[in-house]
């Protein structure tokens, strides 16, 4: 069951970059949002080596707003912060 303890663990290992504890959650054939590269990444093994390419040039942090929890369904609202590797945040362009 999904609960809001389970996903503030979650995140706060992400956060941590505590990548395992994270990837042990998911399905061997999870299919996860690439919002760096635009897409999907397909599989754990896959999603690690997106996040382990990501981290070597962004830090995002994830901050949760609001979690609603239906019939072991969630949605989180989350408030992210990237920073590069001196700790600005790049600007970002979309289009």
């Amino acid at each position: 069951m999904v609960n809001q303890n389970f996903l503030q663990n979650l995140y706060d290992a992400f956060n941590k970059r505590d990548i395992e504890t994270v990837l042990a959650t998911m399905t061997e054939d999870v299919k996860w949002a690439n919002g760096w590269e635009g897409g999907f990444v397909y599989g754990r093994e896959n999603v690690r080596e997106y996040w382990r390419r990501q981290f070597e040039v962004i830090t995002p942090q994830l901050e949760i707003l609001d979690i609603e929890i239906n019939d072991n369904q969630s949605i989180t609202k989350l408030h992210q912060i990237a920073r590069d590797s001196d700790g600005n945040i790049p600007s970002l362009r979309f289009g």
